[in-house]
């Protein structure tokens, strides 16, 4: 009988030893086992990311790190390798993907996790910075669902201006997850402006993504930060002819708006509209005017949409009262970039501007009515 109690003694606590191994990283039971700086869980809470000391003092020791991904609900280990000095997670909105961040001694590196797969992918280290001696990367934040915004600095440099901001692109190919960067520069606009009516003001920043060649600009954007630096309004616009787009900070009624105006025009069909708004406090736009007009100056097609100068002149007009006291912060159209009031409101490419620069309605009718006779001269009607 004595026999048998210390044999079952021992299987009971062979059992649960294991039992404590099994559970111990996710619990944090070992203080060896620590969640990693950032966001070690998922925004679902279905995996965590930790890193393993194996040292097992707790002090950063890279040639004994590893750096796990398992699930929370088993504790199987979904995905594991080597730490480096310091490791930071940062999840995407959705979950599906994890940037870990690791910075070692001599160098430092971005992996990118794909949760169905598991499947890892370290991005290329950026043109830039391949000639530095030590270049620092790190993951700053997830713009969305696939695009990852992330840091080079290099450190042998004197100054923080040295950082640079590139974007990567993630996409599954083949069953394979990879993608492509690009650098983005960003400029702070003049002027501090209230377009949420909160009486704090925001600030104005002008961002060019370039493309991955870093020759041309692929596209910009306008981004409306309040005074913390959190973004609270972002819109696009590029030089190719469907990303054209212009907007306006404009003051009505003593208070701050934003003003957009869409004047496309294709093969002599026009659609113009323009929208005034607020924003509210998470960014959403509270309309407070818009007005639209389409034209067509095809008077010989036999499916002309017709030419109302009296509708025309009635939509600048009411434009052109919006524009008074705007000032321009970026605008695409016909191809060509101005920004931070490089120009004035009305003196924009657009079809009929030098019509929106005129001072009455009249003057503006009038204009009109001669640049529709003109066009039917010019293709024969009489």
């Amino acid at each position: 009988m004595q026999r048998q109690q210390i044999l079952g003694g021992l299987v009971l606590l062979a059992l649960t030893a294991a039992g404590i191994a099994g559970t111990a990283w996710l619990s944090g039971a070992v203080t060896a086992m620590t969640p990693l700086e950032g966001e070690a869980l998922s925004p679902d809470g279905r995996y965590e990311a930790r890193q393993l000391d194996e040292g097992g003092d707790g002090e950063p020791v890279p040639s004994a790190e590893t750096v796990r991904v398992a699930d929370t609900a088993t504790g199987d280990v979904l995905w594991e390798d080597s730490g480096d000095y310091e490791t930071t997670a940062l999840w995407s909105p959705d979950g599906r993907y994890l940037a870990l961040s690791r910075r070692g001694r001599a160098c430092s590196r971005v992996t990118v996790l794909e949760t169905e797969t598991f499947t890892g992918w370290e991005i290329p280290l950026p043109a830039e910075a391949r000639s530095a001696e030590y270049a620092f990367l790190h993951a700053v934040e997830w713009l969305d669902g696939h695009t990852l915004r992330f840091r080079y600095r290099d450190m042998q440099a004197d100054s923080e201006d040295a950082a640079l901001f590139y974007r990567c692109f993630l996409r599954m190919e083949d069953g394979e997850l990879t993608g492509g960067s690009s650098r983005e520069t960003t400029e702070t606009l003049s002027g501090e402006y209230d377009f949420d009516h909160d009486g704090a003001a925001e600030t104005v920043e002008l961002t060019t993504v370039w493309e991955p060649e870093g020759k041309n600009a692929g596209w910009y954007e306008l981004n409306v930060r309040r005074a913390d630096g959190s973004l609270l309004w972002s819109e696009m616009a590029s030089l190719s002819h469907a990303g054209w787009n212009s907007l306006f900070a404009c003051e009505i009624g003593g208070q701050d708006y934003l003003l957009r105006y869409l004047p496309t025009m294709y093969q002599g069909s026009a659609a113009c509209r323009y929208e005034v708004f607020s924003l509210d406090a998470a960014g959403q736009e509270r309309p407070l005017r818009e007005g639209s007009v389409d034209f067509d100056t095809n008077f010989g097609s036999p499916i002309h949409q017709g030419f109302d100068p009296e509708e025309i002149a009635d939509f600048l007009w009411d434009l052109r009262g919006c524009l008074a006291d705007s000032r321009l912060l970026i605008s695409t159209e016909d191809g060509e970039l101005h920004a931070d009031g490089e120009i004035p409101a009305a003196e924009l490419p657009s079809p009929f501007c030098e019509i929106l620069a005129l001072d009455s309605r009249e003057a503006m009718l009038e204009a009109l009515r001669q640049a529709e006779a003109g066009f039917k001269w010019e293709q024969g009607i009489a």
